[in-house]
């Protein structure tokens, strides 16, 4: 996953030789700190921006808007309030990455992710995190192509994911914690290309015509998108 993140900063960058991408190691050290993240991303055509190990402050962000921003990644950073407060104005994000953070506090809250205009983001990756229910986040993603959790801890995929009717791509690669897919999650997903399982759900149900809101995905559901699914990776073991 964090090779689609880097190839669509790429073809970003590619576009316009006066964009930017900021990357910040230490809010109070090296790499700049918070004085160089404000120096280039107050810029209006700013359209990438990865920080690294930040801790977000408003009063450093206060008045920061970044209205061309299409790709925001965030890796082992950590704020005091709600993600949205620190990334305002943003109308045209197109990929949201949080790596190896904790959200499960933070989404048990209802607050918000910096999503911008949701019919624009097609990419949210919440990978290497502490998970809780992220059901009123993805609700609201209806464009949404490429979900991944990969290697976070989470322990049930949102019926939610069954409404995104432009889904290329679901990864929950190596989510141990992961006991509960609802039956019809995945057979809802009828432009999925890409489902990757390996090292995660083992709780498969079993293939029967009457479901009631408890029942498990089964592995009828995943050969129903046979048709259109090109890549499955999953756990050979089926539980009992």
């Amino acid at each position: 996953m964090h090779d689609v993140v880097r190839d669509v900063a790429i073809s970003i960058a590619s576009k316009d030789p006066h964009r930017f991408m900021v990357r910040s190691f230490d809010a109070k050290g090296e790499g700049g700190g918070w004085l160089g993240v404000q120096k280039v991303t107050n810029q209006e055509h700013c359209s990438a921006i990865s920080l690294i190990d930040v801790t977000l402050d408003e009063n450093i962000t206060n008045g920061l808007e970044y209205p061309k921003l299409e790709l925001l990644q965030l890796k082992n950073s950590s704020s005091s309030s709600e993600y949205s407060n620190h990334f305002k104005g943003l109308r045209e994000l197109k990929v949201l990455a949080l790596l190896g953070m904790d959200m499960s506090g933070y989404l048990a809250s209802e607050k918000s992710l910096p999503l911008g205009e949701p019919k624009y983001l097609h990419t949210l990756c919440l990978e290497d995190c502490k998970l809780g229910d992220i059901s009123h986040v993805i609700g609201r993603l209806e464009s949404l192509e490429i979900l991944s959790f990969a290697r976070s801890k989470i322990n049930k995929l949102p019926i939610e994911i069954g409404h995104l009717q432009r889904l290329r791509m679901l990864d929950a690669t190596d989510c141990k914690g992961l006991e509960e897919i609802p039956h019809g999650v995945l057979s809802n997903l009828r432009r999925l290309e890409e489902l990757y399982l390996a090292e995660s759900f083992l709780n498969w149900g079993q293939a029967i015509e009457s479901k009631d809101e408890t029942s498990m995905a089964s592995l009828d559901e995943v050969m129903s998108l046979f048709d259109h699914l090109n890549v499955v990776a999953r756990c050979l073991d089926v539980a009992k």
